[in-house]
């Protein structure tokens, strides 16, 4: 494999990305008149079904270490599962550009917390990256948020939820090390993410998916199970596992353009040329270091 990983890890992380940002704005759709435990369980959970299904057609045994099954549900009990649920109740009072702009910042986040616990080198570049693509996703939501598009409440969920996205991304950086298959890992994780929406949906709103199909949202519902979560996280841990890390990190830096178009397309959300600016600034920032590190591994090795 070349310094650049194998071409299909490319197109399978660029394809995670553009799925996985559509998701995340049709889910706020559903979680405006919907409870969003009961998205997130039957989301999960089906999925979970489908993954499970898929990966012992490929591999006919479970083959799990203990330490490899509960690092896999933890994986996915932070993220998606409490990340997801915590961004679809912020979303509902952020609008869907501001929401994505944050979703932004997620590159970032391995990169900063990576060195302390899973031993990643620190870059001083990553630190003027993350000063200007803050500045940026401040600059932008602060001014939708003055425009009354988003209340002051709503971002800081958003927030959080990319936070422990990233969190989740580590971890994933750590696990796809290892020695279990890349459709194993994505059955465990999306299991952990229905372990922790069922608690929460039990004692809310009930299992019951009566509420979703009255609503019409099965259709909305049937691409976050088949596209947001069975297709997007097997490729998504097939590219982690063919391509260098810092790869995987330029692609997600474009979460907030494809998610700023799905919430101009799908919401009907304002896009303006401010709001673009922002967005690109967001995007250039978060991607330059992990393009100046790539640069930097291909030529030490020649």
């Amino acid at each position: 494999m070349s310094d650049r990983g194998a071409p299909a890890g490319h197109v399978a992380m660029a394809s995670s990305v553009g799925i996985y940002a559509i998701g995340i704005v049709l889910q706020k759709q559903l979680a405006l008149t919907l409870p969003f435990a009961l998205i997130a369980f039957w989301q999960f959970s089906i999925s979970a079904a489908v993954l499970w299904a898929l990966s012992l057609s490929i591999s006919r045994q479970l083959g799990l270490k203990t330490t490899h099954l509960i690092a896999g549900l933890v994986w996915g009990v932070i993220a998606p599962g409490a990340s997801l649920m915590i961004n679809m109740v912020g979303a509902r009072t952020t609008d869907g550009v501001t929401m994505m702009m944050i979703w932004g910042l997620l590159p970032l986040v391995a990169p900063l917390i990576g060195p302390l616990f899973i031993g990643e080198r620190f870059r001083p570049i990553i630190v003027f990256s993350a000063v200007l693509a803050i500045s940026g996703v401040w600059v932008g939501v602060g001014d939708r948020t003055a425009l009354g598009w988003s209340t002051a409440g709503g971002p800081p969920l958003v927030a959080t939820a990319v936070l422990m996205a990233g969190c989740g991304l580590v971890l994933g950086r750590w696990l796809n090390r290892g020695d279990v298959s890349w459709h194993r890992f994505a059955a465990l994780q999306i299991t952990g993410a229905a372990l922790v929406a069922l608690p929460v949906c039990a004692l809310g709103p009930g299992l019951s998916p009566e509420p979703l199909a009255n609503s019409g949202a099965l259709e909305t519902l049937a691409y976050l199970v088949i596209g947001m979560t069975v297709l997007n996280f097997l490729v998504f841990n097939f590219a982690l596992a063919r391509i260098p890390a810092t790869w995987a990190s330029i692609y997600t830096a474009f979460n907030a353009p494809f998610g700023a178009i799905a919430a101009l397309l799908i919401l009907g959300d304002v896009l303006r040329t401010k709001d673009v600016m922002m967005i690109l600034i967001v995007t250039f920032s978060v991607a330059l270091p992990h393009y100046v590190e790539w640069r930097s591994n291909a030529t030490r090795r020649r």
